[in-house]
C-alpha cells in the first residue's frame, strides 16, 4: 500500500477547508429563499390536498415553473412537513452537482480536470451558492444540464437500457424547465452530427414525451409565469439587455461562467478537438434561448434563468477537451511569467470574493429576516380571507389564502394574459383584506382606489436586498383585521404614510 504522503495530506486539508467553509455558508443561508420557493411550496401542499396542480384549490393550473420540482416538493413535503422542503430539495441538489464536479475532475486529467474544478470553484462563490441553493429548481436544472451536455459529447448508444437512460433525462429537464426543449434540441443535433443517430432520436423522443405530458396535463407547454412576462412582441434589444443584467447580478460568478465557457470553446474551436459541426452546436445553446425570449418578449429576471445552457455549453466544451494536447499549450504558459500571471489571477479573484461575500451577506440577512418576521406573525388568521400583491410568495404560503397576483402568476391563464392593468382592476373589485406591496404598488393602489388602502395599519416592513437594489415591502392590513394579525404594529403608521416617507 502506498505511503501517505504530503501531497495527500494538503489535498484532505484543502477539502475539508472547502467543506467547513461550504457548510457555514449553507447554514447562514438556510432561511434565504425566494419568493417563487414559497409559491411552489403552497402549491405541494394544494397539490397533496386536491390530488391535482391548482393554485386556488378549484381548477387546475399551470403555476408552476417546474412541476418535476413540485412533484419533488410535495413528496418530501408528504413525508416531513417543513417551511423549508423546497430549501432542502434545492441544497441536496446543490450538493449533487458539485459532488458530481468533483467526481468528474478526480477521473479526468490534464485541461478537462482544470475546466471540471474551475466550474466547482465557481458554484462555491457566494453567489453561487446563492443561486443554486435558492428553494428553487435552479440547482437541479443545472444537474441534468451539466449532465445533458456530457452526453452531447461522449454517450454511445449500444442497446435499449442506453436509448431510455437518454430518453428519461430529455424528459426530466423538459420537466424541470420547458425552456430546456432548446438543449434536448441541441445536444440532439450535436449526437447526430456525431453519427449516433440512435441516441439523438432516444432524446429527441424523451424530450416531445415531456412536453406531451405538459400538454396533456396542463392544456399547454408554457407555463403561466412564462406568459405573465411576455409581452408578446419582438424586443431582442431589451431581451439582450435583460441577458446582461442578469449575468451583472451574478457577479463574479457569473464572469466566471463567461469566462469557461467562450475559453473552452475557443480551445476547442483552435485545436479542433472534433468536428466543426460537433463544437459549434452545443455552444448555440444561449443564443438559441436568446432567439426565443427576444421573439416572445419576454422579461428575463436573474441569472438563474441562464444557469442551464451556460452549465450544458461549458460541460460540453469540458468533455471536448479530453481530446486536446495538453503539452503545446503548457510549452506556451511556461515561457510566460507564470508567477506575476498567477498573482494577478489570485487578486482579481479575491476581489472578486470579497465583493460577493459583501453582497451575499446583505441579500441573505434581509431575506431571511423577511421570512422569520413574517413566519411569526398570526398571518394563518387570514385564511378565509383575500389580499391583493405582486410578489405573492410569502403571503400565499403564511396565510393559505386566496392572493390577488397583480404579476398574473398564479391566478390562472386568463389572468396571466391579460395587462397588468386589467389584472390590477379586476383585483380592486374584490373585497380584500390585506395588501403587499413595494412603495410605487402602495401608491398606485391607493390612486386607483380613491384612497381606499390609504389608511390600512402597516403591519410589517420587510426589505427585500438584490445585488444592486433595495426593495421594501409593506404589508398592510384591514383595520378590522390589525389587532388579530399583528398585535404589535410597527411605528410606520398608515400605508400612505409609510409609502411616503420611503419614496
Amino acid at each position: 500500500m502506498r505511503a501517505f504522503s504530503y501531497r495527500d495530506a494538503r489535498g484532505v486539508a484543502v477539502i475539508g477547508a472547502l467543506s467547513l467553509y461550504l457548510g457555514a455558508m449553507l447554514w447562514y443561508a438556510r432561511f434565504h429563499l425566494l419568493d417563487d420557493a414559497l409559491i411552489h411550496l403552497r402549491l405541494a401542499e394544494l397539490l397533496l390536498t386536491h390530488g391535482f396542480v391548482t393554485t386556488n384549490g378549484q381548477a387546475v393550473s399551470f403555476g408552476t415553473s417546474s412541476p418535476v420540482f413540485l412533484l419533488l416538493t410535495a413528496g418530501l413535503h408528504a413525508a416531513i412537513e417543513s417551511d423549508l422542503t423546497t430549501k432542502a430539495i434545492s441544497v441536496a441538489a446543490y450538493l449533487t452537482f458539485v459532488a458530481g464536479l468533483v467526481a468528474l475532475a478526480w477521473r479526468s486529467a490534464a485541461l478537462e480536470r482544470a475546466w471540471w474544478l474551475a466550474l466547482a470553484l465557481a458554484t462555491l462563490s457566494p453567489m453561487g451558492i446563492r443561486w443554486l441553493s435558492d428553494g428553487m429548481e435552479t440547482s437541479l436544472s443545472a444537474l441534468l444540464a451539466l449532465a445533458l451536455g456530457i452526453t452531447a459529447i461522449r454517450a454511445e448508444t449500444r442497446g435499449s437500457l442506453d436509448a431510455l437512460w437518454l430518453w428519461l433525462l430529455a424528459a426530466a429537464i423538459v420537466g424541470t424547465r420547458v425552456e430546456a426543449i432548446l438543449l434536448v434540441l441541441v445536444a440532439s443535433a450535436t449526437m447526430a452530427a456525431r453519427s449516433n443517430l440512435r441516441g439523438a432520436a432516444a432524446l429527441a423522443a424523451g424530450g416531445a414525451t415531456g412536453l406531451t405530458i405538459l400538454w396533456a396535463i396542463f392544456g399547454s407547454i408554457l407555463p403561466d409565469p412564462a406568459l405573465a412576462k411576455a409581452t408578446g412582441l419582438a424586443m431582442p434589444a431589451a431581451s439582450l439587455a435583460g441577458f446582461a443584467t442578469s449575468l451583472a447580478g451574478g457577479m463574479g460568478f457569473a464572469v466566471g461562467l463567461l469566462a469557461l465557457w467562450l475559453a473552452g470553446a475557443a480551445i476547442n474551436f483552435r485545436t479542433r478537438s472534433a468536428a466543426r459541426a460537433v463544437i459549434l452546436l452545443p455552444n448555440l445553446a444561449l443564443l438559441a434561448l436568446w432567439c426565443i425570449v427576444a421573439a416572445r418578449g419576454q422579461f428575463v429576471q436573474g441569472i438563474r434563468h441562464l444557469l442551464a445552457p451556460l452549465v450544458f455549453m461549458i460541460a460540453a466544451n469540458a468533455a471536448l477537451l479530453r481530446a486536446v494536447d495538453f503539452r503545446d499549450l503548457r510549452a506556451r504558459v511556461a515561457t510566460a511569467p507564470r508567477q506575476a500571471l498567477a498573482w494577478t489571477v489570485a487578486g482579481v479573484i479575491g476581489l472578486g470574493f470579497t465583493a460577493e461575500l459583501v453582497k451575499f451577506h446583505a441579500i441573505v440577512e434581509s431575506r431571511t429576516a423577511a421570512f422569520l418576521e413574517m413566519r411569526a406573525l398570526q398571518l394563518a388568521a387570514l385564511e378565509d380571507a383575500e389580499g391583493i400583491a405582486w410578489d405573492v410568495g410569502h403571503l400565499m404560503y403564511f396565510t393559505k389564502a386566496q392572493v390577488c397576483d397583480v404579476s398574473g402568476v398564479v391566478n390562472g391563464r386568463q389572468a396571466a394574459m391579460a395587462p397588468e392593468s386589467q389584472r390590477l382592476a379586476n383585483c380592486l373589485q374584490r373585497d380584500v383584506e390585506f395588501v403587499f406591496v413595494t412603495p410605487d404598488n402602495a401608491a398606485e393602489l391607493i390612486e386607483r382606489s380613491g384612497s381606499r388602502f390609504a389608511d390600512w395599519p402597516v403591519c410589517g416592513q420587510y426589505l427585500f436586498q438584490n445585488v444592486s437594489t433595495t426593495s421594501p415591502h409593506f404589508l398592510a392590513v384591514a383595520p378590522a383585521r390589525a389587532a388579530q394579525i399583528c398585535p404589535r404594529l410597527r411605528g410606520d403608521g398608515s400605508l400612505i404614510r409609510a409609502t411616503a416617507q420611503t419614496m
